[in-house]
């Protein structure tokens, strides 16, 4: 009768230890649950991406950030600064040229360009890209590298299509007639910046080096166009020759006076390629 009995009350009393257990450890649990929760704000909280202030660019404000920035083998009087949103971000990048100290005997052979972005108005900078150029290139400076002012030509294009411009400077170099530019890129992603590159009619690769200007027996000019209507811009190199025609003056301004050659380069990805059946279209509509 005994053992029955404490059979009889063996199974509830067992479920109800087993009970009372689940509910301790289940509420020390949410108890740890709790507290580390109250912890995890400080631990893991992401707080918003902090924007860039958009700052206002004025003269001063540049002058700030060359002291900065430009190294003390730089002309600071050869600065020179051109102020635009380059890789469409709502705010205004500044690219800064200038060129080496030499003595006044000599003309310089280096040339830095770099593109930064003002901070605040004490001239702190966030620096894109850097980029020294000019004596491997073996290229004489008569005056500073700058963002190119040309009329028919921007000064910054989204040449390549990759949604970023381009920058196109005018060299301060070239012949007695006329003057030579390059066009640069810029690598957003390495913080680099280089010459933008070409293959020519022999395919040999070489940096972009045209010109613009000339004589009245020839000239010489680049421009950019979407030849085949891709909606891809090509990069155009033009050179004339006079002919003479009747020897008059209102000739020289005639069509039919010159004899064009044109160089057309489509963009391949990774550089401008000659394009030779291009290049005879645009140079049969000029003739």
């Amino acid at each position: 009768m005994f053992r029955r009995f404490r059979r009889g009350i063996f199974a509830p009393l067992a479920i109800g230890i087993i009970l009372v257990l689940a509910i301790l450890v289940g509420g020390f649990t949410i108890w740890q649950f709790s507290d580390i929760q109250e912890d995890l704000p400080s631990v893991i909280k992401i707080s918003p991406k902090e924007e860039p202030e958009k700052v206002e660019i004025t003269q001063e404000l540049i002058n700030k950030v060359v002291n900065n920035i430009l190294p003390e083998n730089y002309d600071r009087e050869s600065v020179v600064s051109f102020t635009e949103d380059l890789n469409n971000d709502e705010l205004a990048e500044v690219t800064i040229t200038a060129t080496s100290i030499v003595s006044p005997q000599e003309l310089p052979h280096e040339a830095y360009i770099i593109v930064v972005t003002p901070l605040d108005k004490t001239g702190n900078f966030n620096k894109i890209a850097e980029f020294y150029f000019g004596e491997e290139e073996r290229i004489v400076f008569r005056s500073t590298p700058r963002v190119n002012t040309l009329i028919d030509n921007p000064g910054t294009l989204d040449i390549d299509g990759d949604g970023k411009k381009e920058i196109i400077l005018a060299l301060g170099t070239g012949g007695v007639s006329n003057e030579a530019y390059g066009i640069f890129k810029i690598d957003w992603v390495l913080g680099e910046i280089n010459w933008l590159k070409i293959k020519a009619e022999d395919g040999t690769v070489e940096n972009t080096y045209f010109l613009e200007g000339g004589s009245v027996m020839h000239q010489e000019s680049f421009y950019f166009e979407d030849v085949d209507n891709d909606g891809v811009l090509e990069t155009i190199e033009k050179a004339s020759r006079y002919l003479g025609g009747s020897g008059e003056l209102e000739d020289w301004g005639e069509e039919e006076s010159w004899n064009w050659q044109i160089w057309v380069y489509r963009w391949d990805g990774l550089i401008f390629a000659y394009n030779k059946e291009l290049s005879e279209l645009e140079t049969k509509t000029n003739n």
